[in-house]
């Protein structure tokens, strides 16, 4: 009995007590919160940096079965089937270079960056959802440099570069994050990009638009490699509501961990640089109009994404 009556009076916390110990455990929680918030964004930049080295080794293999070539940014009625399953877009076979380069990665999963929000999921390949990665993956290639499309006037047809023609590889940008095509934006209840299958996978370079069409100017993109739009706000970010969270006033360049990009070079290394590092030897800024975004005289040797690309 005497026991049991010590056990009775014992002490219990009191209200305030409690309280106090809420307050801590609340205080300590908003402290660590974002510690684990960033802990999780860096373990996804680390996830995005093991793929980016992935595609990498890839594309760097790549030229070794193809006559010294290097990838080309997509190929049309050419059959390269994916699992089985060959992606057709308006009845065309069509294969982006993800798709080219899948023999050698043997995953559709590493084009898509851990980081971004996911990608669009087609209703067309419901029957096929592994394919929505070599479509509307967020990992792009850097077509004006490394996988140029030239321009006749009337079309448009890829050329695979020589290997070696890249005078500067570990200074030329190869690959980067970029905005994931059907997602977010919709304009009249239809995905804005999900009709534009021809460009998908592809980023342009700052000082993408020439008005040099001959192509000779030394300080002036090659006229005839095709692009879509210049870094710099303009009609094409306007007309699609693209911030640059979505690749707008970066020609589809989206940085995502600490306003940095992940970035593979044309030797296969891979690092985080900035926006400003990446459009270095250019006028470029954030907000500038994109027909003032252009080469600084005697300083395009700062350029990251090979100016004058040659067949």
């Amino acid at each position: 009995m005497n026991h049991f009556r010590h056990f009775r009076t014992q002490k219990a916390f009191t209200l305030i007590e409690l309280l106090v110990v809420i307050a801590i455990i609340a205080i300590l929680a908003a402290i660590l919160f974002p510690v684990f918030a960033q802990a999780k964004a860096s373990a996804k930049a680390t996830a995005c940096v093991s793929n980016m080295k992935q595609i990498a080794t890839a594309a760097l293999m790549y030229p070794s079965d193809y006559d010294d070539h290097m990838v080309i940014a997509q190929s049309w009625y050419a059959t390269a089937p994916i699992n089985g399953q060959q992606f057709t877009k308006d009845g065309i076979p069509f294969n982006s270079w993800r798709s080219l380069l899948y023999p050698y990665t043997k995953s559709s999963q590493i084009y898509v960056d851990p980081t971004a929000s996911n990608i669009f999921q087609s209703p067309a390949l419901s029957s096929a959802p592994s394919l929505n990665a070599m479509f509307y993956g967020n990992l792009g290639i850097n077509h004006m440099g490394m996988a140029p499309m030239y321009y006749d006037g009337t079309n448009q047809a890829p050329i695979g570069l020589s290997s070696t023609s890249v005078s500067k590889p570990a200074e030329t940008v190869y690959f980067t994050e970029m905005y994931s095509n059907g997602v977010d934006n919709k304009i009249d209840g239809n995905w804005v990009w999900d009709g534009n299958w021809w460009q998908n996978g592809m980023v342009d370079a700052p000082e993408c638009w020439d008005t040099n069409l001959s192509g000779t100017d030394p300080n002036q993109v090659d006229g005839n490699v095709f692009c879509y739009w210049n870094w710099g706000t303009g009609v094409w970010d306007t007309g699609y509501g693209l911030d640059n969270a979505h690749g707008g006033d970066t020609g589809f360049v989206t940085p995502r961990v600490a306003n940095k990009v992940v970035t593979v070079w044309g030797d296969g290394h891979c690092s985080k640089p900035a926006l400003g590092e990446l459009a270095a030897g250019t006028t470029w800024y954030m907000g500038i109009n994109s027909n003032d975004t252009h080469f600084v005289p005697g300083q395009t040797d700062k350029y990251h994404w090979n100016p004058r690309p040659t067949q």
